[in-house]
């Protein structure tokens, strides 16, 4: 996509003008360039308007490229998209994206935020341990067994029962071998 657009499509992202929100969705759906994923988080961040923000939010649900799950990523990590980081989270277990490669940021989500972000995080784990093995050794499957039975004592109960899920679900993978 030519520089010149991308700005186009940046400037319209921020604007408080309905059509030319939807007028640069439409573009970036046509023509689809990683590079203003974050403006696009940044707008749904900025909007007052919630009509705006849903449709902002639907675009986010119709991505289907890979190369975004690391922006993806990178919002759920810039502290800018906080009031919005649930929602962010939540697209990495509803989209068709491989997220394996991210297991450990989830599960530090997972550790360190509040239960609703956890829980979501949770859901990401899980969907990554669906998939099976993922030619991860035994030993590696222990490890991180091992690393999430050493945070169990810092954890309330909640979080604790969603722990002995994940390690049930890595204990099957590793039956499975």
């Amino acid at each position: 996509m030519e520089k010149r657009i991308i700005e186009k499509i940046k400037k319209q992202l921020l604007s408080s003008d309905k059509q030319l929100v939807s007028d640069a969705l439409k573009m970036m759906e046509n023509d689809g360039d990683s590079s203003v994923i974050e403006v696009l988080a940044e707008s749904l961040v900025l909007q007052d308007d919630e009509s705006i923000k849903e449709e902002i939010r639907q675009f986010f649900m119709k991505i289907k490229n890979n190369d975004v799950g690391k922006n993806i990523l990178e919002i759920i990590e810039n502290n800018r998209f906080l009031s919005e980081k649930k929602f962010f989270i939540s697209l990495c277990w509803q989209l068709p994206l491989q997220f394996d490669g991210f297991y450990d940021n989830f599960l530090k989500i997972f550790y360190e935020d509040n239960f609703e972000n956890a829980f979501e995080a949770f859901t990401v784990i899980d969907t990554i341990i669906s998939k099976g093995k993922q030619d991860l050794s035994e030993k590696v499957i222990e490890e991180r067994i091992d690393n999430i039975k050493s945070h169990l004592s810092g954890m309330d109960e909640q979080k604790k029962l969603l722990s002995m899920e994940i390690i049930h679900g890595w204990m099957s993978v590793k039956s499975e071998e």
